[in-house]
C-alpha cells in the first residue's frame, strides 16, 4: 500500500473512529451511534480517492457491527457475524487500499467469531487473508486485533512477530495494547514469570480485558500449572476494583503508575 495512502486512512481512522470505539468499550450505545454517524458523514465529505473511501466505507460497517453487538450479544451474535461477512465478501474493493483493508477487517471478524464459537478459523485461512497483507501494513493495531486467536490456537511464531511489530512502533500504541500482547507472548514462548501477569493485572483498566485474562488466560495459565494461589489473588481484586471503577476505554488517557497499581 503506498504510504501516502495509508497515512490518509489512518488519520482518518484516529479522528473519526478511534472515538466511536471508545465508547463501545464503555458501553455507550447511544453515543457511539452518534459517533458514528458523523463518521459516515466525514466518508464522502473529506477529499479521497474511490479507494480510500471504500475502505473507510467498510471500517464503517465493522464500527457498526461493534456497536450492535452491544446489545446482540449472545442470542442475536451469529446472525451480525453472518451479516458483516457477507459485508466484507461482496463489497467492491477498487484498489489495492480498500483490498488490504478488507482483508484486515475479515481477519478481525473471523477471530473473533473464532472465540466465540460461532465459526472455527483455520490456520490455512487465517495465513490466506494475512498473506493479503503486504508485511509492511501490517500495523500494531492488525496484531493487537487478532491476538486473541493466535493465543487462543498457540501460535507463539505469529505471537513474536506481533510483539516485534510492537516494539518497532511504540509511537503508534497505547500501553494496554502492547501490554496484552506481550504477556500473550511470553506465555505461549514458555518464559513467562509470575512478577509479568501480577504487573499486567495491576495494570489493566479496563474490564473488556480483566473479563479476558479470567476467561481465557487463566484456563491457560492453569493448564501450564503458572496459575499460582498470588495471580489468583491479584485477578480476583483486578476484577472487583474494576467492579466499582468507571468504565474506561483504551481510548483513554493513560492511567498514572498509582492508577494502574489499583492504589
Amino acid at each position: 500500500m503506498p504510504k501516502h495512502a495509508l497515512d490518509d486512512l489512518q488519520s482518518w481512522y484516529d479522528r473519526w473512529i478511534n472515538p466511536v470505539l471508545g465508547e463501545v468499550y464503555k458501553k455507550n450505545v447511544a453515543a457511539a451511534e452518534a459517533l458514528l454517524s458523523r463518521a459516515r458523514i466525514k466518508v464522502d465529505a473529506q477529499p479521497a480517492t474511490p479507494d480510500i473511501r471504500a475502505a473507510r466505507q467498510l471500517i464503517c460497517h465493522r464500527t457498526e457491527y461493534y456497536i450492535q453487538r452491544l446489545t446482540a450479544f449472545p442470542h442475536g451474535i451469529k446472525e451480525l457475524y453472518q451479516k458483516i461477512r457477507w459485508v466484507l465478501d461482496s463489497a467492491n474493493c477498487p484498489g489495492p487500499v480498500s483490498e488490504i483493508t478488507r482483508a484486515r477487517l475479515l481477519l478481525q471478524i473471523l477471530t473473533s467469531a473464532d472465540r466465540d464459537g460461532i465459526w472455527e478459523l483455520s490456520e490455512g485461512r487465517f495465513r490466506e487473508l494475512l498473506g493479503k497483507i503486504p508485511p509492511a501494513d501490517r500495523s500494531p493495531e492488525l496484531w493487537f486485533e487478532v491476538a486473541n486467536w493466535l493465543f487462543d490456537h498457540n501460535y507463539p511464531d505469529l505471537l513474536a512477530e506481533a510483539y516485534e511489530v510492537m516494539l518497532d512502533h511504540p509511537m503508534r500504541i497505547r500501553q494496554f495494547p502492547f501490554r496484552r500482547v506481550k504477556l500473550m507472548y511470553l506465555i505461549r514462548k514458555g518464559t513467562v514469570t509470575t512478577g509479568d501477569i501480577l504487573e499486567y493485572l495491576r495494570y489493566l483498566q479496563y474490564a473488556n480485558a480483566a473479563y479476558e485474562f479470567t476467561h481465557f488466560i487463566w484456563p491457560v495459565l492453569e493448564e501450564l500449572h503458572i496459575g499460582t494461589e498470588e495471580v489468583r489473588r491479584e485477578m480476583d481484586h483486578t476484577m472487583d476494583r474494576l467492579s466499582k471503577a468507571p468504565r474506561q476505554s483504551p481510548f483513554d488517557p493513560e492511567p498514572t503508575e498509582d492508577q494502574g497499581q489499583g492504589q
